[in-house]
């Protein structure tokens, strides 16, 4: 999972472009999610303490979403918001999935055959920096989890913002930075040396855990995701912090008067 040098914890983070390390950090992560696909929401389970669908279907709820809409969940990895998204959409609805790697892909198509889905649903590899998708095609879009994947997280939320409709809503799921004392020694412990030795044992790679502790150390806090959303034209932006500040959702909407 290294080329040229590169390696996880070398990542850093960049809100613009970079044209040298794009390819290179998309084919790690690339790479690294064909890796552990399999055992992939088994370890989301153990490491959200089986609260990671709860906090799915919140997401969805704040997208506000009605039957008959069409939404797109980009960094769609297994497909379980995707599902989430299917059931609000109905049968007449429509919901797609993009994510980069093939294998989870393959992961979320079984979970999309396994379970009722009730709306008409497709998937779709490719980046979240150059979405494959008409302007204002989506009535709403959702991330969960992947924003910190993507080097350049502020071409993404302009691809982000391109696709959705006027007045759509986008709802993002991402790692916090808990700010309370105890608790916030306790989470990066767990996440520094806990979860790298859990996903060794579960996945088979303990590396994956370690880039996860350090892309969610390195990553924007939730002021400057805010700060990012406003600069990217979203309007009533709103940071929510769930399980005191270990998770936090991001939402806005695209302005009415926008194309």
């Amino acid at each position: 999972m290294k080329r040229e040098g590169y390696s996880f914890q070398d990542h850093n983070y960049h809100t613009g472009q970079d044209d040298k390390w794009q390819g290179i950090q998309e084919a790690n992560i690339k790479d690294a999610f064909n890796g552990i696909a399999q055992k992939y929401d088994l370890m989301n389970q153990i490491i959200s303490l089986g609260l990671a669908r709860a906090w799915r279907r919140y997401a969805v709820e704040r997208a506000e979403l009605r039957f008959g809409e069409k939404a797109l969940d980009v960094c769609c990895g297994t497909g379980m918001l995707l599902r989430e998204l299917g059931r609000k959409t109905g049968p007449s609805g429509e919901v797609v999935g993009l994510d980069i790697s093939p294998r989870m892909l393959e992961v979320a198509r079984e979970h999309l055959n396994g379970f009722p889905v009730h709306a008409r649903w497709s998937l779709v590899e490719g980046s979240a920096r150059q979405l494959p998708f008409a302007d204002c095609s989506f009535d709403a879009v959702t991330v969960g989890w992947g924003l910190r994947n993507i080097f350049t997280c502020r071409q993404a939320l302009q691809e982000i913002l391109r696709v959705t409709r006027p007045g759509g809503k986008v709802v993002i799921l991402e790692m916090g930075k808990p700010g309370f004392p105890l608790f916030k020694q306790v989470y990066w412990w767990a996440l520094g040396n806990l979860v790298p030795l859990l996903g060794g044992v579960v996945t088979g790679s303990a590396e994956m855990y370690r880039y996860f502790y350090h892309s969610t150390r390195s990553f924007l806090s939730p002021v400057q995701l805010v700060k990012l959303l406003n600069e990217e034209g979203m309007e009533h932006i709103g940071c929510i912090s769930l399980a005191w500040g270990a998770v936090i959702l991001l939402e806005g909407r695209k302005p009415e008067n926008s194309q």
